[in-house]
């Protein structure tokens, strides 16, 4: 891979009942990319990586 460009550490989005808020993050990322980030680290920027069941991590990466 070329890794090069900005690729900015983002915060996992969380709702008021603690579930990821998904519809936000898929929003937040096509915002990044439309304004010329290369990429995007997801999920664990605070840490919060290590408390996300596998099955919140692999749902944001197919919605994404």
């Amino acid at each position: 891979m070329d890794w090069k460009g900005v690729m900015p550490a983002i915060t996992t989005c969380f709702k008021n009942d603690l579930s990821v808020d998904h519809e936000f993050m898929v929003e937040h990322c096509r915002w990044l990319l439309e304004n010329g980030c290369t990429g995007v680290v997801a999920l664990g920027s605070l840490g919060e990586g290590a408390t996300l069941s596998f099955s919140e991590k692999t749902q944001f990466f197919v919605i994404v």
